[in-house]
């Protein structure tokens, strides 16, 4: 049986390859920065993927903010958000133990999603491929024109393309299709 990476840090020290026994917690402060304005402790120590710091620990990585929160606080069940918002911060009293519903929720309030006019298909719209070119497209520009101009009830027109009722609704009404036909 593996160790779960919450069970990574029960002892409150380690032997080094030298044989001088470490206490965990001075090596994780070794790598910890604290910043007065905020209270933040900055994590100065390897980073991660996404700006989260690593602490590494008999072998195996795990997030600084995670490790933190285990040293002072107990095993974490869970996802560890941050109050403070701030990655690199590795400060226990910053740090709460939340559900996967909770960080998306902190995300959006904190604006740290891309929505709207933020999202990638509205500020890049060029890497979006649409129509013919999509890969996933069962119709062509020909064939929407006809769609468009066809006189036959919705039903009729998508089994004739082999396409679903509201999508013939949706190029009728000029909801799908209608940037191909600018261009």
């Amino acid at each position: 049986m593996t160790e779960s990476p919450s069970e990574k840090l029960k002892p409150t020290s380690e032997v080094d390859r030298t044989g001088r026994t470490l206490d965990i917690e001075q090596r994780f402060m070794a790598h910890v920065s604290p910043e007065p304005n905020s209270g933040c402790w900055l994590w100065a120590g390897p980073d991660g993927p996404k700006g989260y710091g690593t602490f590494h620990f008999r072998g195996s990585a795990m997030r600084a903010h995670r490790a933190a929160y285990q040293i002072w606080t107990g095993n974490p069940v869970g996802f560890i958000c941050h109050k403070c918002d701030v990655r690199a911060c590795v400060n226990p009293q910053h740090l709460y133990l939340g559900t996967h519903m909770d960080n998306m929720r902190d995300m959006r309030v904190r604006n740290r999603v891309a929505t709207g006019d933020r999202n990638g298909a509205h500020t890049h719209p060029h890497r979006r491929p649409r129509g013919e070119v999509s890969g996933q497209s069962k119709l062509t520009l020909q064939s929407v024109q006809a769609i468009r101009n066809d006189t036959r009830n919705f039903t009729e027109i998508a089994k004739a393309y082999g396409v679903a009722r509201s999508t013939i609704g949706r190029i009728k009404n000029n909801l799908l299709w209608r940037n191909e036909f600018s261009q």
